[in-house]
């Protein structure tokens, strides 16, 4: 059928709109997805605006310049709103939008660290620094969604799923659950070490071998928080002077050592923490001698505040 063909004429309208309804979606898809935003979806605008002129020349112009342009549009525009071209673009445009979608990522603001994205298998799929704005995974999908699994400082890992069309949106602060963190204080032996260049270490306890948490650490004098920054409440302050005074400490070393716990060194885990892992702390002297240790079991509490013991006291 030719595209002047007068049995068309009647369809063109028509398929006119469904160009420009399509149009106006794949920019907004863009706009969504891509985050290639635009105040107005400029493609369908513009063809509204072709369709307001044709229109008000139409009525400006007498019966013989009617005439005249609509034997120049004709051609062009029936080539346009083919409806082979407008079935197979339409047909693109939905099976895409069914099958590629995204996850978007807003942090709070101050926000640090990279968000990772990897499959249901592990695989890793990509990374964003979050200090650099939201981060955005563009990503395979299907009509019925597809999970995958996002990791965000500071918080657990979470099972997400993606769907098409509206992909998925998240504010880790409101829609994940913050990892919890670990206030390690060291013992007074622990202390007296780390101010002679002794070492901090931080191993996973997995039943099969250690597994390093944090590089060895040394040069600070003080307490460790391993996990999420964020202050220490007074009341645990509190609770420090009862156990010292508990243990019979002096007034001084009471003094001594709340000022050594108060100075905290934030410390960011190589794997983020999650509750159920089991964590042995220790404080080494320059050439190695354990002097202070602590196994902890990390449960689902934001802050988990526990001291080294001596191993002397313990018995090791």
């Amino acid at each position: 059928m030719s595209p002047t063909d007068s049995r068309d004429q009647p369809w063109l309208g028509a398929r006119f709109i469904a160009l420009v309804v399509l149009a106006a979606g794949v920019e907004l898809w863009i706009n969504h997805h891509l985050g290639l935003s635009w105040e107005t979806p400029w493609v369908a605008l513009a063809f509204a605006a072709l369709s307001g002129a044709v229109v008000t020349a139409a009525w400006l112009l007498e019966e013989s310049g009617k005439t005249e342009l609509a034997e120049k549009l004709r051609t062009p525009l029936g080539r346009l709103l083919n409806r082979s071209l407008l079935a197979w673009l339409w047909g693109v445009a939905v099976v895409y939008a069914l099958f590629v979608s995204s996850l978007l990522v807003i942090p709070e603001s101050g926000a640090s660290g990279r968000a990772t994205l990897r499959s249901v298998e592990g695989k890793f799929l990509g990374a964003y620094e979050l200090k650099d704005g939201v981060a955005r995974f563009v990503v395979f999908t299907s009509p019925f969604g597809r999970p995958y699994r996002l990791t965000v400082p500071g918080f657990l890992e979470e099972a997400v799923v993606v769907y098409p069309m509206i992909g998925l949106k998240l504010r880790p602060e409101h829609d994940l659950q913050r990892s919890p963190s670990v206030l390690f204080r060291p013992s007074p032996e622990g202390v007296r070490a780390l101010r002679g260049q002794g070492t901090f270490t931080v191993v996973l306890d997995g039943g099969t071998g250690e597994t390093p948490v944090i590089l060895p650490h040394k040069e600070h004098v003080g307490s460790f928080l391993l996990g999420r920054a964020q202050p220490i409440p007074q009341a645990n302050v509190g609770v420090w002077r009862l156990e010292l005074e508990g243990a019979g400490a002096s007034p001084a070393m009471i003094a001594q050592m709340v000022l050594a716990w108060s100075r905290v060194q934030v410390l960011q885990p190589l794997r983020p923490l999650a509750p159920d892992m089991t964590l042995v702390a220790e404080i080494r002297t320059p050439v190695g001698v354990v002097v202070s240790r602590a196994r902890v079991p990390v449960g689902r509490e934001q802050l988990t505040d526990i001291v080294l013991a001596d191993v002397s006291r313990a018995g090791e």
